[in-house]
């Protein structure tokens, strides 16, 4: 059995969970069914975050003309196919769900983003310049990806919540849509000495909470300002460090709003950081913040709770489900339950201890072992089922 896997919208040290996907997920497929050869598209940029894997898994890199994000989706939609009828895939594993509706052969469709399904929900926190130009992305990804769930074969989702969006949107039966949580890889972001930790705490001056994700308004980052500006929480002099891209100008949304709480001074924003050093900046922190009104598997949180950092989390979409009991959820729209959180997470030192503990074990409860292993057990089941059928 040959199973084609795309690799080529990976943006090294860019592409944020995409990338952990698929740096974790590739290594593990082979030791569940050394019978299977994986064929995996990548290009120049890339090609060398898949070095030493085993001889099942083939590297195809892709024409160089298509490293643009534009000719890359053009050699996704035309090119693409035909390489996979001549190098006779069985099965194309759609790691971002898009995929050309006309590929020949079976397709297993992976959704690890709700966005597409709720972004008319956030269109208004958008700057109004880019209106255009985002209506036009959004329903384009939102119906081809529809299109692409209902062409799949089977459509794997990486939460409850997104099966449950994925059923709801594309009107797919239950029965074809299934559950497959992510993991986090202990050496995607390495544990941080206590020299790198100390860097941080000095860089900052202060105790700080931490974001680690785009600046966009599904994350609900204008309500973490709003309760740090609330009295009782400047007393504390607390700053907020947000690391990650901007998207469509959003942070200078934000630089404003915390300018007129009169706390622009508390807020620091950083570009995305390379992976090695993320762990002391999870270290420093006092806690994680994501209030989220949109995710599908937030690997960030996992990240966090790997290293014993507690996570202050929202209640909506998947983000309960995945943290479970081991970190504090609260309404984002509640500034007080918001400031409430922090302050506990602050001032006691012993329910800081049981959720860095209890995070730590909810962490173990994933692997990626066991999601190569689902992932396998439906590929097989999919092609003897159309083996039997012929």
């Amino acid at each position: 059995m040959r199973i084609a896997i795309s690799a080529l919208s990976l943006k090294p040290g860019r592409t944020g969970g995409g990338e952990t996907v698929l740096r974790n997920l590739i290594p593990a497929l082979p030791a569940v069914d050394p019978q299977i050869e994986y064929v995996l598209f990548v290009n120049g940029n890339n090609r060398h975050l898949f070095t030493g894997l085993p001889p099942s898994v083939v590297l195809h890199e892709a024409s160089r003309w298509a490293s643009t994000p534009g000719r890359r989706i053009v050699y996704e939609l035309l090119i693409m196919p035909l390489v996979v009828r001549r190098l006779k895939i069985d099965l194309f594993f759609a790691v971002n769900q898009i995929f050309a509706p006309w590929m020949p052969c079976r397709v297993s469709a992976l959704v690890q983003n709700l966005f597409y399904y709720h972004y008319r929900e956030f269109s208004s926190s958008y700057p109004a310049g880019s209106y255009a130009m985002r209506e036009l992305r959004y329903r384009l990804y939102a119906g081809l990806g529809g299109i692409c769930n209902r062409r799949a074969s089977h459509v794997v989702a990486v939460s409850e919540c997104t099966k449950n969006a994925v059923i709801e949107h594309d009107g797919i039966a239950s029965g074809q849509v299934h559950v497959v949580p992510l993991a986090l890889s202990a050496t995607h972001v390495p544990e941080a000495g206590s020299d790198e930790t100390d860097r941080v705490r000095d860089r900052i001056g202060r105790a700080f909470l931490l974001y680690v994700g785009a600046l966009a308004p599904y994350k609900n980052l204008d309500r973490v300002l709003v309760a740090l500006a609330r009295r009782e929480m400047r007393q504390r002099e607390l700053a907020l460090v947000c690391i990650g891209f901007d998207q469509w100008g959003y942070g200078g949304r934000l630089r404003e709003l915390a300018n007129e709480l009169g706390i622009g001074d508390d807020v620091y924003f950083l570009k995305a950081v390379p992976h090695d050093e993320l762990g002391a900046w999870y270290a420093a922190a006092e806690a994680l913040v994501l209030l989220s009104g949109c995710e599908a598997f937030p690997l960030t949180l996992f990240e966090a709770m790997a290293r014993g950092t507690p996570v202050i989390a929202s209640n909506l979409s998947s983000v309960p489900e995945i943290v479970g009991d081991a970190g504090l959820i609260v309404d984002p729209q509640d500034e007080r339950e918001v400031a409430g959180a922090i302050e506990r997470v602050c001032e006691d030192r012993g329910h800081r201890e049981e959720l860095a503990h209890a995070g730590r074990a909810r962490v173990q409860r994933f692997d990626w072992a066991d999601t190569a292993s689902k992932l396998v057990r439906l590929w097989r089941k999919e092609i003897s089922s159309d083996d039997k059928s012929a």
